[in-house]
């Protein structure tokens, strides 16, 4: 399955959905369109993150490779000093500040660029990340490009935030030069922080500026290259005790001839092409199928109440009405029912993450201590920890996931079983909107710190400084180093144990509000499908005193007719 082409068939198919069911229809299920589109663009997407040396041509070749003009800056020492994400679109720049403002523009993009992401800009300090939009043919939709600070960044924390976004990426294009072949950082690179078979299987080595090395010596070039890769992957096979880990693959392009870019452009199309994303795109075509349903109900509503009389259309305004002051008058006793169920959802699963999150702690100290025989130093330790530490959390992240969404499932379940005893016969009162499947949330900016405990990958910034604790007094020969080890494991263990407690407290703290903001959503939704319905009952009479009605009945058979059709 072409996942791309699938993306776009159903993004086309919504696309058409949009013309049928304008915002002057139906104001709710429009939005509710947009939002599945952008769904849909948000999780069918390819990430496909270059790393390298800052001396590796990373953004030349991406301004070559992706883009086809420079708009990157590039230059011999430190650019990319910010992540910089590119995909295809109507042409703006975002600039992420460090203020949390977002400033856009919609040209200059070039000198934009090189006073914000590159070392030497005026505003780099102001800067957190930058999102660029172009219109190129080399760029195929649902692709999204991410341009890294140097792996050699003199910065820590640049590199860090490199490290972060492997895990998230779909595929590694790692670059080399050819002239300064497998360096010590780019074999450490790749022993030291690539855990899984998952993460190497993704990754794409890529020997640049192959125009400046000599004919003659191409072929030993490629060869050495080639087995130090092998020798490094040996390595990750023993120690992970997995001899199913594949080697991954060289190619030798240059970014300024553009030589060879046709093999890489077909290994990444055939590598994209193999990526499991089906059991999304099954789930939004269900998803598509179902919101068709709910539009065509709306629309045979529309043509009941235009079929009605006007003595019967007044009957259902003041009905309608009467409904919402119902509502209104019952307000709080709704509110409390509703927070104190939701409240039992979240309290059940803050008591799943605990037990998550005591799973993980043993599992690292049981990786620890079966890695003792591989300790021979302090920087061996810190490295085994670290390595513990992400496949701990690697191995819980599915399970992690599912009870996070289980919450969600279940929140959406409980409104909507309170909705179902109002009298709202139009749209859904929950939608995609209001909570979701997915994990990212706009509308609820509190629901967003969730993700903070979800993944608990922030273990690996405060376990470095914690080690510095207990072994800086530890000697350097290997016996002794094992010794204190053993001696503060179970200190080490209370420590990630209370990390983990301090999260779980936090989001706790943090519930109050969250439930709040449901709260408040929902009732904003509800009283606006009472107005809705009293807003269209209002504009119907009008119509029919008008006797303006043939056309309208007849609109909405068509598009009725339409909609199923996109079926």
């Amino acid at each position: 399955m072409d996942i791309l082409e699938e993306r776009d068939k159903l993004i086309i198919k919504l696309d058409k959905l949009s013309k049928i069911i304008t915002k002057d229809f139906n104001n709710n299920l429009s939005e509710k369109i947009t939002l599945y589109k952008n769904s849909i663009k948000d999780e069918l997407t390819f990430n496909i993150l270059c790393l390298g040396d800052f001396s590796s041509g990373k953004s030349t070749f991406i301004n070559n490779f992706f883009i086809g003009k420079d708009l990157l800056p590039t230059h011999d020492t430190t650019t990319t000093a910010r992540l910089t994400t590119i995909k295809k679109g109507i042409p703006s720049l975002k600039i992420y500040k460090s203020n949390n403002t977002i400033e856009k523009y919609n040209d200059d993009f070039e000198n934009i660029l090189s006073n914000t992401v590159a070392k030497n800009g005026i505003n780099i300090d102001v800067t957190d990340k930058v999102e660029l939009n172009i219109e190129t043919e080399l760029l195929k939709d649902g692709i999204v490009i991410v341009d890294s600070p140097g792996l050699n960044d003199p910065e820590i924390e640049r590199m860090n935030v490199t490290y972060q976004y492997v895990n998230n990426s779909d595929c590694i294009i790692y670059l080399i030069h050819s002239q300064q072949q497998y360096k010590e950082n780019e074999k450490k690179f790749l022993e030291e922080n690539i855990y899984n078979k998952q993460d190497l299987d993704k990754l794409i080595f890529v020997m640049n500026f192959w125009d400046k090395m000599p004919e003659n010596q191409r072929k030993a070039t490629f060869k050495y290259v080639e087995n130090q890769i092998n020798t490094s992957v040996e390595k990750i096979r023993r120690e992970q005790q997995n001899k199913e880990i594949e080697t991954p693959k060289l190619f030798a392009i240059s970014s300024i001839t553009k030589e060879n870019f046709n093999e890489l452009k077909d290994e990444l199309k055939t590598y994209l092409s193999t990526i499991d994303k089906e059991n999304i795109i099954l789930k939004k075509n269900m998803d598509i199928d179902n919101l068709i349903n709910e539009i065509i109900q709306n629309i045979d509503e529309k043509i009941r109440l235009n079929s009605i009389t006007t003595s019967e259309i007044e009957l259902n305004i003041n009905n309608t009405k009467n409904d919402l002051i119902k509502y209104e008058n019952n307000l709080n006793e709704f509110n409390i029912n509703l927070t104190q169920e939701i409240e039992d959802y979240f309290y059940d699963w803050l008591k799943i993450l605990k037990n998550e999150y005591n799973e993980i702690t043993e599992n690292i100290i049981h990786i620890i201590q079966n890695r003792l025989i591989y300790i021979d130093s302090v920087e061996e330790f810190q490295k085994q920890l670290k390595f513990a530490i992400r496949k701990s959390i690697q191995k819980k992240e599915d399970s992690l996931e599912s009870s996070y969404k289980d919450l969600i499932r279940a929140i959406k379940r409980c409104i909507e079983n309170k909705k179902a005893i109002l009298n709202i016969s139009t749209s859904k009162i929950i939608d995609i909107g209001l909570l979701s499947d997915t994990i990212d949330y706009e509308d609820l900016y509190t629901f967003n710190k969730i993700e903070e405990f979800r993944k608990p990958d922030n273990l690996l910034q405060i376990i470095p400084q914690y080690l510095k604790h207990i072994l800086n007094n530890g000697s350097m020969i290997k016996e002794n180093i094992i010794q204190d080890i053993q001696k503060n494991i179970d200190e080490l263990e209370i420590n990630i144990d209370n990390e983990f407690k301090q999260r779980l407290a936090k989001l706790k703290n943090n519930m109050d509000n969250i439930i709040q903001n449901i709260i408040k959503n929902t009732n904003s939704n509800i009283k606006n499908e009472f107005m809705e319905k009293v807003t269209y009952l209002e504009e119907l009479k009008s119509r029919k005193e008008a006797l303006n009605l043939d056309i309208t009945i007849q609109n909405l058979e068509n598009m009725k007719k339409l909609c199923i059709n996109l079926k």
